[in-house]
């Protein structure tokens, strides 16, 4: 017999989280290629040093001692700990298994309401499409919530559950969450809108003891938000990137979606309105409203579509397979040797103790072999390192201009910067200074922020129209130059 809800079907998602997690740590330094890696490490380091989190900017002379909200500290403190312990080798394993675990939880919850090869099928689609994305960054953490979360909201809107009992679960998670990323605003809306669904239901069928406990659900869980260091300083983070209109043209995670240069993802996007259309799928209530959210967020932002990406599988499975009954689950009392079982689940049914422990040796394999590989660094594209040696070397001090990419890796090695990752710290305004300077949209003002800042030294890519402009001037020396960077220090 098929025991899908039992054994199988968890045993199922944990061997696709370990074949993941082997794919992914095969890619090596591939999530290693963001400059924000850098001083969300040192910043960790700087947490577990002092036992306290930082409230003033540190890292900056530009912006030294205005009030900073580190809404991703815990996960700061995972990615200094895997560094601690294991150095880059330990952030990317940390990164795959985070990235493994998004994908198992999602392949957990499609199993429960998909065809079984259908469920694998979304869950490897989803891999593709959001494998651009895998960086070891905070964000990781924030997707496995997310799915956690928007599964459980679903599980218990369709069991009619929907008022104290999910608050067990949601109730820690929302602690976690805003404590590990800014987007706990976004889990707060969907439980506001599944919420207020069902307290519309409940209040046109006259059931008021189930209102007031919806109420008091939303309120305790609003109360969770605000357990973090920064109380309600860390809600209005994601509000504020979203109103940088100037850095968003910058600032890849927050550009709108290339399709062009991501075709795949088209496709994909496509292929979901396609299946809704010709299903017939049917989403109604806080589903039709929770896709219309993600999907105005994806098509908004790079980051937003791949959220929209791990959700739409969640909230499209149920409908899915009441709309086709091919797309429906197995039937638990169903023969294994029966045809009309999918044919996939009943090869791997067969053979579920030799996948699990094969799964389980590959990536026990994958994870030793990893320790021989000297690949694994952050790219050199964000790593200036014999710049920064020379630097010291030759005792060149005082204010930097910095390159935006390099702002990651001059904290990580305790200079303080001109501007870095940390965008909503600088806001818009500086943020416009700043990339009008380093793209030469008036070279006047461009020198004139120079002298204002009174900059000493600059450190860019060759290739950037200052460092070109620099090269040019009478009134800078070039002091070092290499493939990925290039010094320039003012004459005296």
């Amino acid at each position: 017999m098929l025991q899908s809800n039992n054994s199988f079907l968890p045993a199922t998602a944990f061997v696709v989280a370990i074949v993941f997690y082997s794919f992914f740590l095969l890619l090596g330094p591939f999530p290693l290629q963001d400059a924000d890696t850098f001083w969300h490490i040192r910043t960790g380091q700087w947490i577990l040093e002092h036992a306290a989190v930082p409230f003033t900017d540190f890292y900056s002379y530009t912006a030294a001692g205005k009030p900073w909200s580190d809404a991703q500290w815990l996960a700061e403190i995972f990615y200094a700990l895997a560094y601690n312990l294991a150095g880059w080798r330990g952030v990317v394993m940390l990164a795959a298994a985070t990235m493994a675990a998004v994908l198992g939880a999602l392949c957990f919850y499609l199993l429960r309401r998909f065809r079984f090869s259908v469920a694998i099928g979304f869950a490897v689609l989803t891999a593709v499409a959001t494998t651009p994305h895998y960086l070891a960054r905070p964000h990781l953490f924030s997707y496995l919530i997310l799915v956690i979360w928007m599964s459980a909201l679903l599980d218990a809107y369709d069991d009619e559950k929907f008022d104290l009992p999910p608050l067990l679960i949601v109730a820690p998670l929302m602690i976690l969450w805003t404590n590990i990323h800014g987007s706990f605003t976004l889990g707060l809306l969907l439980l506001y809108i599944f919420a207020g669904c069902c307290f519309y239901q409940s209040f046109i069928r006259r059931n008021y003891r189930k209102c007031r406990r919806l109420l008091v659900m939303a309120v305790m869980v609003s109360v969770c938000a605000l357990i973090t260091p920064y109380f309600l300083s860390t809600a209005f983070m994601t509000p504020k990137l979203l109103s940088m209109n100037f850095a968003h043209h910058y600032i890849v995670e927050w550009r709108s979606p290339d399709f062009q240069g991501r075709t795949f993802r088209l496709g994909y996007v496509v292929a979901i309105f396609v299946a809704i259309a010709g299903f017939g799928i049917r989403l109604r209530g806080p589903r039709l409203i929770a896709f219309g959210v993600f999907m105005v967020l994806g098509l908004s932002y790079i980051r937003g579509l791949m959220m929209f990406f791990f959700v739409a599988p969640i909230i499209l499975a149920r409908p899915a397979a009441a709309a086709a009954a091919y797309l429906s689950p197995q039937d638990d009392k169903a023969s294994v040797n029966d045809r009309r079982v999918d044919p996939v689940l009943r090869f791997l049914h067969k053979r579920s103790l030799a996948f699990v422990a094969g799964g389980i040796a590959f990536a026990a394999l994958i994870t030793v072999s990893a320790w021989w590989r000297q690949d694994i660094v952050p790219s050199k594209r964000i790593t200036p390192s014999a710049a920064i040696d020379f630097v010291r070397e030759a005792n060149i001090t005082g204010n930097v201009f910095n390159w935006y990419g390099f702002g990651g890796y001059l904290i990580f090695s305790d200079i303080p910067t001109f501007i870095d990752g940390r965008a909503e710290l600088f806001g818009d305004a500086f943020a416009s200074k700043y990339f009008n300077t380093e793209k030469l949209v008036d070279i006047n003002k461009a020198f004139e922020t120079l002298d204002e800042y009174k900059v000493s030294w600059v450190v860019f890519p060759p290739h950037e129209p200052l460092a070109q402009a620099l090269g040019r001037s009478a009134a800078w020396d070039r002091a070092y130059s290499d493939e990925y960077s290039v010094v320039y220090v003012r004459k005296r």
